[in-house]
């Protein structure tokens, strides 16, 4: 609370585990396993921006006069106040799934807005829309595994992460099995 110095923070969660911060101006964290988020010690006045790699759950304080910005894989979230999640390992696409409110995703001079119950998958120079099924994207949230006709890859991914474990396919074949 002092005017002293602004430093940056880095939070990285190990496999296997989560974990919850409270940030500065009230907004709760929620960081899924393999995550890390960098963020200051104290928020400027004009914006509040932090950057991750990994997942993690927002539940963002309203603030109209400093918007809320997660910058992840080359791409940039902008809200005001809502709850929404992002997922930006550095394998794969990324997604940023709306829950309630408003935000703005920025990709490579591109704008898109979502409402909620949508989601953003960013891929190399193109954002994509798609309806998301909340329940199956916030599991990790709950400390559950909800997998709905995904490859094998994508699930063993997610457990490898978990328990930090490696995963060795005998055939490519088998990755793609749902």
């Amino acid at each position: 609370k002092s005017p002293a110095a602004v430093g940056q923070n880095v939070i990285q969660v190990p496999c296997g585990g989560t974990y919850i911060i409270q940030l500065e101006d009230d907004t709760r964290v929620y960081l899924n396993s393999g995550s890390t988020i960098e963020f200051p010690s104290k928020f400027s006045a004009g914006e509040r921006r932090v950057k991750l790699q990994g997942e993690a759950y927002f539940e963002v304080t309203q603030d109209s006069l400093r918007p809320f910005l997660v910058e992840f894989e080359g791409a940039c979230v902008k809200v005001l106040g809502t709850q929404f999640n992002v997922r930006a390992y550095p394998t794969g696409p990324s997604f940023t799934t709306l829950v309630s409110g408003c935000v703005k995703i920025v990709h490579k001079n591109q704008v898109l807005q979502l409402e909620p119950g949508q989601q953003c998958e960013v891929r190399e120079e193109k954002m994509l829309l798609h309806n998301a099924d909340l329940m199956t994207v916030l599991a990790w949230k709950n400390g559950e595994f909800i997998f709905k006709d995904v490859a094998l890859e994508t699930i063993m991914d997610e457990l490898a992460r978990w328990y930090d474990m490696q995963v060795d396919y005998e055939t490519e074949d088998l990755k793609k099995m749902r």
